[in-house]
Parts: structure tokens; C-alpha cells; sequence
């Protein structure tokens, strides 16, 4: 039941702020109440659903201010684990890193992503990849709860993040592949952390455009 919820929410099946009426959920998957509301209950831990008392849940809604501070910190730590990955990463690995950079623009065409999921599933393969070189259990802990709720995030906004231009992104990727080869820590983290911290300006500069246009 979470975890359905949860790939719902991460995957863009839902916007920013839509309601989610925990019978209709219970229904269409099958269940009853309780089960659907002890997921939305752990869904909120996550940052990923509001729950409002005496109105009910929704999709969760932060502020632009909100999105700039997690993308802060998700760009701290993101520059950490490239750095780790940078200077402890084996020879062998480097030609699947910059093979996985080289794989993004593929599911993209002129300046419009083609298949939204697709192109998040293929930009998280990357950076994983990239968590796998700085060995770390710990940091790959840490990530995978700043990477879902980033996914959530863009996927979630309207209309999809993913739909404008790819190009500059496959210019980090390579940046940060190229980086993390030769073995320059520091470079490696800088291009990692700027490339989350760019995102996080975008999605909060999206949140902004719509406040001020008063969408919800």
C-alpha cells in the first residue's frame, strides 16, 4: 500500500496540492480505510502529503522557500557523495558512468523530453550510478530519501518539469562523469552540487510563477 502510494506520487500521477480522499483511494486499490491512511500518515514523514486536520490530505504543497532550502541541503550532500565517488571509485567503472551520461539525451528530441519518465528513470540510473562509486552505504541511505522526494518534486509539478531543454543537463552529466574519472574531488563536487542546486532554483522558480498567477 505505501509503496503503491508512494511510486504514485514520485511517478507525476499526481499534481502539487491535489486532494487525496482516503476512501477513494481505499477503493480503487482494493482495501480498506485504515491501510490507506497509515501510508499517507508515513507519506507525510517523507514530505510527499499534507494531512490537514478537519480537512483532510492532499499532495503536499511547499513554498518556494521550502523547495530552495531541501534543494540546499540535497546539493550539499549530493556534492559529498560525488566527492566520495571521485576519490574512491575503481578503474573499471568509469566507462558505464560515462556511458549512462551519454544515455540521457537519447530519450529526449530538440528541446522537449519525449517521455518524462523515462528521462527520470534514466537521470536516477546516473546518478546512482555514481553513489555505487563512493562505496558508501550510509550516504546511499541518506540520498535515496532526498532523491525521491526531488523526483516527486519536478515530476509533480505542472505541466512536467521534464518537458524543456535537456541540454544543459546533459552538459552536467558529462561535466560530473568527466570529473569523477579523472579523479578531481573537488571539481566533481562542485559540478554535482550546482547541478542539484540549478534544479532546485527551477522548480522554485516554477512554484513562484504559479502562486503569482494563483494556481494552487
Amino acid at each position: 500500500m505505501y509503496q503503491t502510494l508512494k511510486q504514485d506520487l514520485v511517478s507525476g500521477a499526481f499534481a502539487l496540492g491535489d486532494p487525496l480522499n482516503a476512501n477513494d483511494l481505499a477503493e480503487a486499490l482494493g482495501t480498506s480505510r485504515q491501510p490507506v491512511m497509515d501510508a499517507l500518515k508515513r507519506l507525510q514523514g517523507e514530505g510527499l502529503v499534507d494531512i490537514l486536520p478537519q480537512i483532510g490530505c492532499q499532495v503536499a504543497m511547499p513554498t518556494a522557500a521550502d523547495v530552495e532550502d531541501f534543494y540546499e541541503v540535497f546539493a550539499t550532500l549530493e556534492g559529498l557523495i560525488t566527492s566520495m565517488a571521485a576519490r574512491r571509485r575503481p578503474d573499471a567503472a568509469v566507462e558505464r558512468l560515462v556511458a549512462l551520461a551519454e544515455s540521457l539525451p537519447t530519450v529526449a528530441t530538440g528541446d522537449r523530453v519525449q517521455d518524462n519518465r523515462r528521462y527520470a528513470e534514466a537521470n536516477r540510473s546516473f546518478h546512482g550510478a555514481v553513489h555505487e562509486l563512493a562505496a558508501s552505504p550510509e550516504a546511499r541511505r541518506a540520498a535515496e530519501f532526498y532523491w525521491d522526494r526531488s523526483d516527486f518534486l519536478i515530476a509533480s509539478l505542472r505541466p512536467p518539469f521534464w518537458q524543456g531543454a535537456p541540454e544543459v543537463a546533459h552538459h552536467e552529466h558529462k561535466a560530473i562523469a568527466r570529473f569523477v574519472g579523472a579523479r578531481e574531488v573537488e571539481p566533481a563536487r562542485l559540478s554535482a552540487s550546482e547541478h542539484i542546486r540549478r534544479f532546485g532554483t527551477e522548480v522554485a522558480a516554477r512554484l513562484r510563477a504559479g502562486a503569482a498567477q494563483g494556481e494552487p
